[in-house]
């Protein structure tokens, strides 16, 4: 790409892409009677995407920057940034408010003077400039204010010119009293502005630790009477600050700044399904007293009989051992209870746990069944594997080695309808706490109704008992059906085993259960364990029957009837020998020799009108 110089009075100075050593060559330099001011950087991004500022090296006339950039390519973009003086110009280092300097060399190799000016609006107060002087010792020389104090200058003919010169000193805003403010909190530093009635102080401190205890401001109002006012506290990333403003202030009295910038005892909670109430504080101090009010969540309760589980403070005294004390817990074992005197601790910590009334899972054994979102498997996830190696002898610390929490899981089922939740929970392995909050499911079995089915009856007539009956039931598929239900009301009803992800499925009629299958409406899922083995928690059985569908119906195959409830088979035979309902056409005369004729015609007449022989 490009070398981009950002550097007024410099240029690149034939930087280029190194393709056999795989680097950039940087090389910049000052343009004729300037000279590099501070550091010069080089600003990119490596090949990684990262964004990357490199400090170059310079050599001792400070007219040349260098240096090789080797996580780059020959794409890359490289931006040089910095500053550069005249070679007349004095290296000045400003640290006087609300003014801007310039120092140049004299006629001698010694000779320097410096030349300050106030912005608009303020006036020097004091200003001081320390140096190196022609022996190489530091020395250090006050500047000459001018009446006005709107500028400060100062000669000297026995300076090393070639190092540089650092001022400091004071500025007040022209036209306002100078506030007298006096800061009594040890171990900050404090620092105010003052415009019109309008007076802004803060105070920073700057141990990470350690936080700001009751920071006030005291002053005297412009009505004549003392006032206070609390500091607001924010906790930075590395130390704290105390802020306030006050606009009612008179300029011309003493302003005091009250409080402690102490170490401060975090309080570190570790609650499992159970909250304080009120809150926790972030922080207290050695001497305060900690009270504490922990309720357990719906359809949960403290154990207060198991010394592993009851609710603790737990902290680490002045010896630097481990403590704890326990929490009293109530009858109804919802609420747990207790005060603690702080001493000079390392910290103090709030250990509880509240436990599931009913837990789904006691009846099969010493196992736990959770109720688990996509979101929480994935947390779990997250904590399955960490290492615990031993005990600290000292301090009862755990010393962690590689352990994966998947050995304490039996099965991961998705069961494929809802399951009713209880008591929130978090899961456990063995006598590990994940900390993941889950819900307990609400029984440990659930029973689905599918409603009710008529048994089709194609020709409602006998022929129906001959037809071939089946019924698709979800992740069990086609199971025959007894014919004699043909045209009867039908139930289904499926109960779910949530411990197991097993089930069977009942069918019943007129609430007598007539048909029992088994049938398995869950699958596993799967886990893979990234150990030296492929190890999978739960099994890797998949139950494919899901995609055969989830509506269960009755599939039936019938045959049709003859013609007006006939068959329309012929044969011949005797009488007598039939059965059941038929048709006779040419029937041989009917007669003996002793019957009369009267007798016959009723013979005739009731195989006319249709009788059954048996």
């Amino acid at each position: 790409m490009a070398v981009i110089v950002n550097i007024p009075n410099a240029h690149d100075d034939n930087s280029q892409w190194n393709a056999s050593g795989g680097y950039w060559d940087i090389n910049v330099r000052t343009n004729d009677g300037y000279l590099f001011v501070g550091d010069i950087k080089a600003v990119y991004n490596n090949t990684s995407g990262y964004p990357k500022s490199v400090v170059l090296e310079q050599n001792g006339a400070k007219v040349w920057a260098y240096g090789e950039l080797s996580d780059t390519d020959a794409d890359t973009e490289i931006t040089i940034t910095g500053n550069t003086r005249s070679e007349n110009d004095l290296e000045v280092i400003n640290n006087i408010p609300n003014t801007t300097a310039t120092g140049t060399k004299g006629s001698g190799y010694y000779d320097a003077s410096i030349q300050v000016t106030a912005n608009e609006g303020y006036k020097i107060t004091a200003a001081q400039v320390e140096f190196t002087d022609s022996y190489g010792y530091p020395d250090t020389k006050d500047l000459t204010i001018s009446p006005d104090g709107k500028t400060a200058s100062w000669e000297y003919d026995d300076a090393n010119t070639g190092k540089s010169f650092t001022l400091t000193g004071t500025t007040a805003s022209e036209g306002t009293p100078e506030l007298t403010v006096t800061n009594e909190i040890a171990d900050t530093t404090e620092k105010h502005t003052y415009e019109g009635q309008t007076a802004t102080f803060t105070v920073n401190g700057s141990y990470p630790r350690y936080r700001f205890k009751q920071p006030t401001v005291n002053y005297t109002g412009t009505d004549g009477q003392p006032k206070t006012i609390q500091m607001e506290v924010e906790v930075l990333e590395s130390g704290s600050i105390a802020t306030a403003t006050v606009t009612d202030i008179d300029p011309t009295k003493p302003v005091t700044i009250t409080g402690q910038y102490l170490y401060a005892i975090m309080i570190e909670p570790s609650l499992s399904n159970c909250y304080a109430d009120p809150e926790l504080p972030e922080h207290l101090f050695e001497g305060d007293t900690l009270s504490v009010v922990l309720k357990a969540n719906p359809n949960t309760a403290f154990d207060d009989t198991d010394e592993m589980k009851i609710p603790v403070f737990s902290y680490q005294d002045e010896k630097g051992y481990y403590q704890n004390k326990p929490l009293t817990v109530s009858e109804d074992k919802q609420t747990a209870t207790g005060q603690i005197l702080l001493g000079d601790y390392r910290s103090m910590g709030v250990v509880a746990e509240a436990y599931p009334v009913t837990v789904v899972g006691q009846q099969y054994g010493a196992i736990n069944v959770y109720l688990v979102t996509l979101d929480e498997l994935a947390e779990f996830s997250g904590k399955r594997f960490f290492k615990e190696t031993g005990t600290d002898p000292s301090t009862g610390a755990p010393i962690y080695e590689n352990i994966d929490l998947g050995k304490y899981v039996n099965k991961i089922r998705r069961v494929y309808t809802n399951i009713g939740a209880s008591s929130t929970d978090v899961i456990r392995c063995g006598n590990y706490n994940t900390g993941v909050s889950c819900h307990q499911p609400a029984q440990d079995k659930i029973t689905l109704d599918f409603g009710t089915a008529v048994v089709p009856a194609h020709n409602e007539d006998n022929t129906d008992y001959e037809s071939e009956i089946q019924i698709f039931l979800p992740f069990a598929g086609f199971v025959n059906l007894n014919n004699a239900y043909a045209g009867k009301t039908i139930a289904l009803q499926y109960v779910i085993n949530v411990v197991t992800g097993n089930g069977i499925a009942l069918l019943s009629c007129n609430g007598v259960v007539f048909q029992v299958e088994e049938t398995e409406p869950s699958s596993e899922i799967i886990y893979l364990s990234p150990s030296t083995q492929v190890i999978t928690v739960g099994g890797d059985d998949w139950n494919e029957m899901l995609y055969y569908g989830l509506e269960p119906y009755i599939y039936c195959k019938w045959y049709e009837s003859a013609s007006n409830g006939r068959n329309n088979d012929r044969q011949t035979g005797i009488l007598g020998d039939f059965r059941g309902f038929n048709v006779f056409d040419d029937v041989t005369p009917i007669h003996t020799v002793e019957m009369l004729a009267e007798e016959q015609e009723m013979i005739y007449t009731a195989l006319s009108d249709g009788v059954y022989i048996e």
